[in-house]
């Protein structure tokens, strides 16, 4: 009787150690997720499905916009409507190719594209300057798409007023490079480069008016 107790005690120890071991990396798995998504500023945020399930690993920011502040009016349809300076790094090893679309999730009518930059090779650090024209071609750093105002190139932010809306800039790295043609929209765009997405990097802004 006394082994038969002895080794009931046993196993309630080793269940008990186990429960508490897979708690403990539960705790380390959710917060090593939290401080990558508070990193990021990602938290809460819409993301396009085509980074579902891929890494936050690419850097992206903006000497003129920090990640979830006020995007200033030079950048905006009250503005100049020029598009902002970025700065893309820490890009992995096995991305050969970059895409940049810079969507809002907030728009009446759903997802509102403002910007389609793909072809962009990958390399350390990539400076995309102030002002790109709205031509297919960017020497030198890729091909533009047509955003959903109809245009080629940068489509400002331009909330109704009486609304503050989020614009993000998403960058998605790819397995491959793709060469594909100028001037394309985005579910075209988004059927080509799906399943060569390895993975991303965020930044965000915000217009009111």
């Amino acid at each position: 009787m006394l082994l038969v107790i002895s080794g009931d005690k046993m196993r309630r120890k080793r269940i008990i150690l186990g429960l508490v071991l897979l708690l403990i990396s539960a705790v380390i798995v959710a917060g090593l997720i939290y401080f990558n998504t508070r990193r990021h500023g990602t938290t809460s945020l819409p993301l396009l499905t085509i980074a579902d399930n891929k890494p936050n690993l690419i850097n992206i920011d903006s000497p003129a916009i920090k990640n979830g502040s006020l995007i200033p009016v030079r950048y905006t349809c009250d503005g100049a409507s020029l598009s902002p300076p970025l700065v893309i790094s820490n890009i992995p090893p096995n991305v050969r190719e970059l895409v940049l679309v810079m969507y809002d999730p907030d728009a009446p009518g759903g997802t509102f594209y403002h910007w389609l930059l793909y072809n962009i090779p990958a390399s350390a650090r990539i400076t995309i300057p102030e002002a790109l024209p709205p031509t297919p071609i960017i020497k030198g750093l890729g091909a533009q798409g047509v955003n959903s105002y109809g245009r080629i190139g940068y489509g400002p932010p331009c909330p109704p007023h009486g609304s503050k809306h989020r614009y993000v800039f998403l960058v998605l790295g790819l397995d491959v490079e793709m060469r594909l043609p100028p001037a394309m929209k985005p579910k075209e765009l988004f059927r080509v480069i799906a399943g060569h997405v390895i993975a991303y990097g965020v930044l965000y802004g915000v217009y009111e008016r």
